[in-house]
This record gives C-alpha cells, sequence and structure tokens, in this order.
C-alpha cells in the first residue's frame, strides 16, 4: 500500500510473474513503476551505506518473497520494520523481526522505458553517473578486477546494439542460446552477421603521450606477443583493468593468433592510440573463449557497455544477414519496432537459466512494435521464461496502452494480473485489479471498456451516420433508404452491419417487435 505523491494505492497481486499496467495516458502507471523503483533503491542503500542511506518520500506496506522467502516491509515514517514469515495453509503468520541486512533483495532491475521519461531518468541518473564515476576511478587507479553487474540496470532504445552484439556472440550458448535464437530467428528473423566492427580509443586518463615517449605503446607489446613474450601484468591496454582489459586483450591476441583483420594505429603527434578489429571472430574457438571469460551473456553485456563508460569506443557497426534475403545492411536499418523488440526481449532471454532474482520494470516497451508482435507480446514472454526456476525468480512489471495485450489475461491467465487504470466521478483515479469481465473480449469490445473509453470501433467520421442510423430505426419508418441513401453515396462501402440492407433488416425486427407488444405478444 503505497503513498506516492499524495496518492495512495492498495493492491493484491495473485500471479506469480506478470503485471500489466494497462490504462490511458496520464493515469499513474508510470508512477507506480517509480514507486517500485524508489523502494527498492532504497532498500538497497540501506544494505550497503546505513544510516548514510537517503530517504525516499514515500511510505508503504509490502509484502513478496524472494529467494523462497517471505517478507514484510513497513514504512509508517523514516523507519523501516521488516519481519520474514511462513505461510501455513494459504495465511501469513509472522515468524520474526529482522534486520535490513538480513533482508532478501532482487539480485539485479532491469527496466525499459520508451522515448523520453524524464522522472525515471532523473531517479536513475544519480545511480548512473555515480557509478560511471567510480568505475572510472577505478579503472585509473588499476583496481577494477572483477565483473559488477549493476544492481539498476535502465535500459533506454540506445543499448538495442549493444544488446544485439550479445546475442549473436551467445546464440550457440549451451544454456542461453535456446531462447536467444527464437529471438533472433523466430521473431526478428535475423539470421546471422557479416560483422561487427568496433574501434577503440585510448581513455583520457591513460596519458598516451608519457607512454610513446617510454616506447609502450600497443605496437610495441604486439610485437612483444609475436616474440612468445608473455604479456601478463603488463599494461597492454593504456593502463585499463578488470573485465574491460580481458575483452581487449582477448580480441588482440585471438587476431594475431588466428589471421583475424586488425589495426593499431596511433595519431600524430602520439596524443591518441586506436584498436580496429575488422569484426570480432564469429568461430566457435573464439566463442568457447569468450564464454569462459564471461559466462552470462549479462556479464559480457556489462563489460561492453562499460567500454562506453570508459569512452573508449569510436566506431561500432554490425551487418546483419536476415533469414531468406541475399542482401546485407547495417544495424541501423532496423525498424524502431525490430530494436526495441530486440532490446527488451533480448534482455529477458539473456536472463534465462540464471538463478538470481530478476525484476523487470518495463515503461511501454511496445509502442513501436506492429499489432502482431503486441498480440503475442505476453506469450513470447511467458515462453522466454518457461522454466520452473525463471517462473520463480523473475517478475514483470509493464505498463501499456495497448488492448492487444489486455488479452493477454485471456481463459483467466494465472500467471498475468490485471491493473486497469480509470478516472472515477470524483475525478481520482482508480485502480481495478478484480475485473475479469474483459476476458475473451474482441479488440473492439476492450477499447469501448471504461478503460480505453472510445466511443466506438468505427471510424470517427461514422459516428454521425451510425446516430442517425439508430434514429431511423427506432422511429420505425417506412423508408430507411430515402433518409439515408445521401450519406451512404457519401461514404461509399459499408462493411457488414452498417449497410443499408442491415438497417432495413433492423427497421423491420424493430417494426415486428412493436406489433408484438400491441397484440400483447411480448
Amino acid at each position: 500500500m503505497p503513498v506516492y505523491k499524495n496518492v495512495t494505492v492498495n493492491l493484491m497481486l495473485q500471479a506469480d510473474q506478470i503485471t500489466l499496467l494497462v490504462g490511458q495516458n496520464g493515469m499513474g502507471k508510470s508512477n507506480l513503476l517509480e514507486v517500485l523503483l524508489l523502494i527498492f533503491d532504497e532498500l538497497y542503500q540501506l544494505k550497503t551505506k546505513g544510516r548514510n542511506a537517503e530517504k525516499q518520500p514515500i511510505h508503504y506496506e509490502m509484502e513478496y518473497e524472494c529467494n523462497g522467502r517471505n517478507f514484510g516491509i513497513t514504512k509508517i515514517t523514516d523507519k523501516h520494520n521488516i519481519s520474514e514469515y511462513s505461510i501455513r495453509a494459504g495465511v501469513p503468520e509472522v515468524n520474526h523481526m529482522i534486520d535490513i541486512k538480513d533482508l532478501e533483495l532482487p539480485n539485479q532491475i532491469i527496466g525499459y522505458y520508451s522515448g523520453e521519461n524524464k522522472r525515471i531518468r532523473t531517479l536513475v541518473e544519480k545511480h548512473i553517473k555515480s557509478e560511471e564515476r567510480s568505475k572510472r576511478i577505478r579503472y585509473s587507479k588499476g583496481n577494477e578486477e572483477l565483473l559488477r553487474p549493476r544492481k539498476l540496470f535502465f535500459a533506454e532504445n540506445r543499448h538495442s546494439m549493444l544488446v544485439l552484439t550479445t546475442l549473436l556472440l551467445y546464440k550457440n550458448h549451451h544454456v542461453y542460446g535456446e531462447n536467444i535464437r527464437k529471438v533472433l530467428h523466430d521473431i526478428v528473423q535475423v539470421e546471422n552477421w557479416d560483422s561487427i566492427h568496433l574501434r577503440f580509443r585510448d581513455p583520457k586518463f591513460s596519458r598516451t603521450s608519457n607512454r610513446r615517449r617510454e616506447g609502450l605503446t600497443l605496437a610495441y607489446y604486439r610485437d612483444m606477443f609475436l616474440q612468445g613474450e608473455n604479456l601478463e601484468g603488463n599494461d597492454i591496454f593504456w593502463g585499463i583493468r578488470g573485465s574491460v582489459d580481458k575483452l581487449l586483450r582477448l580480441l588482440l591476441t585471438y587476431s594475431i593468433e588466428n589471421g583475424f583483420n586488425y589495426d593499431i594505429n596511433t595519431e600524430k603527434k602520439g596524443k591518441r592510440e586506436y584498436f580496429d578489429i575488422e569484426s570480432i571472430p564469429s568461430d566457435n574457438q573464439f566463442a568457447e573463449q569468450l564464454f569462459k571469460m564471461f559466462p552470462t551473456p549479462m556479464d559480457f553485456l556489462n563489460t561492453l557497455e562499460e567500454c562506453f563508460t570508459l569512452n573508449i569506443v569510436e566506431e561500432f557497426d554490425i551487418i546483419l544477414h536476415k533469414k531468406d534475403e541475399r542482401e546485407r545492411y547495417p544495424y541501423l536499418h532496423l525498424s524502431e519496432g525490430e530494436q526495441q523488440y530486440l532490446l527488451v526481449m533480448g534482455l529477458i532471454a539473456m536472463s534465462h537459466g540464471s538463478r538470481d532474482e530478476t525484476l523487470f520494470l518495463l515503461d511501454e516497451p511496445d509502442t513501436h512494435i506492429n499489432p502482431q508482435w503486441q498480440r503475442s507480446y505476453i506469450e513470447q514472454i511467458q515462453k522466454l521464461c518457461s522454466s520452473e526456476g525463471d517462473r520463480r525468480s523473475k517478475a514483470f512489471f509493464i505498463s501499456t496502452h495497448s488492448p492487444l495485450l489486455v488479452q493477454a489475461n485471456s481463459r483467466g491467465n494465472r500467471d498475468v494480473d490485471l491493473l486497469l487504470f480509470k478516472r472515477g466521478e470524483n475525478g481520482r483515479v482508480q485502480i481495478d485489479t478484480k475485473d475479469d469481465s474483459m476476458n475473451n473480449w474482441r479488440i473492439d469490445q476492450v477499447l469501448m471498456s471504461k478503460y480505453f473509453d472510445l466511443p466506438s470501433s468505427r471510424p470517427a467520421s461514422l459516428d454521425e451516420f451510425m446516430e442517425r442510423r439508430k434514429a431511423v430505426i427506432s422511429d420505425g419508418g417506412d423508408n430507411p433508404h430515402r433518409e439515408l441513401d445521401a450519406d451512404v453515396d457519401d461514404f461509399g462501402y459499408l462493411p457488414t452491419g452498417e449497410t443499408i440492407a442491415d438497417v432495413e433488416a433492423m427497421t423491420y425486427i424493430h417494426q415486428m417487435a412493436e406489433k408484438l407488444k400491441r397484440e400483447g405478444h411480448l
């Protein structure tokens, strides 16, 4: 029961996996995602910073399951009361109060927002800037040795190319490959890649001029490697450490040993140094080494993103090969819908098989995709998270305007909760959670419901005609042709149910009903 921006929300969720937030603009769907982000951000900080944690302006009561344990949290003032409880015969029973350090939280929150959601961006930006600043400091000091996946990973459309690169490299992985191929091949129909080109440059903290005066250039280290020298412990790549250094070393040494095209060059006056890979290798041997170095796709994605965080990527492009097409074309030729779909579904596919508890907060992830993909969107998520482990460890909150996603709750799908936003008679937003009346509805019926509030599913230009049609039928006139022919001539073809023949039939039925009433038969 969060209280945020002077709004109180009471929710009881039944589904284990997916919650859909549905409604018109301005109803607060994104605000609810913000609430979840604020709550877990505060809890993460409390666990790591203690009293120095930034307090969020929100009060709430919340119960959730994480790593097989059940927790209840109440924050009425600035104090958090945290309990662990068990469930017996469907009823929660409090076992004991616990300290914040014993609270289980999602290993990672993966978010996405389409377009420019300034509120969510503001909420996560301080984390991004703080993280980027600390990474640059660690790298410059040479003490970044471990993979450090961020707790809050909020993807924007700019991440799509990074995700696609990761999907292509891991599509034959023995754990993640099956799900990744579902996204690449079955939906977007990306068969393979011709090249993934990257051009790296030294970071600003590298002091390339000093290194060049000492002769410690990339060309020098390359020559040492060709002579059989062991380069372990040498600062080959500009003093960078950790996962980025490992990736750059792998690309350089593998290209040298296996004859892949690469280039090392230095800018005039020695101010910048460049390492250019014509294409990341696509053979199985490279894949094995990559998987050993970065066991999960998220490990690699985080490393690739860190390359951009350090500002060492100058050029990056992908040439793709799509199914049943002869032409190859660059990534940027993919439509916005394909890029959006690859980004969101790719992140979900990459989380498959991991036992880590992951919370997905997706703000309108379907804005650019076609109706066919929208219609199967929830089904595709369920297919990508169909294992028992995924069902228990992955949870989704998805905001949408799409009536096609609402249909995901057809047949009372127990894996999907619908939160239906509407504005009540008092002007306040209400959230219906127990409205099963839309189960198995057609799209036009969903659109005309109180949650979408369209007056009809017809073209707006037909509404006035249909009102006159209704009046003709109600009046029971003898010649509907004469009254409506002019309109029909203007509109031309009318779909079934709205033609003059249909009007005549309805008029006849209306007249017969009135006659039977007068005769006392009805």
